[in-house]
């Protein structure tokens, strides 16, 4: 393994006031034990969870993919990463601001788990 750290994200469809009582959460902090790896959660701008996941190993791009899937990544999301990536666009991208029915909403600060 390379010791070039691995950043990637999530995107849950969790009310991120509930987050913490979740599957979901639970098997993200049993990975981070096994893996010795760090994450930090934040309010997405329509009010559930994004996930900030920091490795301190290498992951390739197909170990980022299954590592997300397994973390409960949007399924759709992976999908869609999945062709950007293939017509070489920017993939695992997050939005800090959305515009909905003409107003901006923003997403919160990263916090640390």
């Amino acid at each position: 393994m390379s010791d070039v750290p691995t950043v990637f994200f999530l995107d849950w469809d969790v009310d991120y006031d509930q987050v913490k009582d979740t599957f979901l959460f639970f098997r993200l902090e049993q990975y981070l034990v096994e893996t010795g790896g760090y994450a930090w959660i934040r309010r997405s701008p329509h009010g559930n969870t994004h996930v900030m996941v920091l490795l301190p190993f290498h992951l390739n791009t197909l170990e980022v993919f299954m590592a997300r899937a397994y973390l409960g990544d949007d399924p759709f999301r992976i999908a869609l990463d999945l062709k950007r990536m293939r017509e070489g666009g920017a993939y695992d991208r997050l939005f800090d601001t959305k515009v909905v029915n003409g107003k901006t909403l923003h997403a919160g600060e990263w916090v640390a788990i």
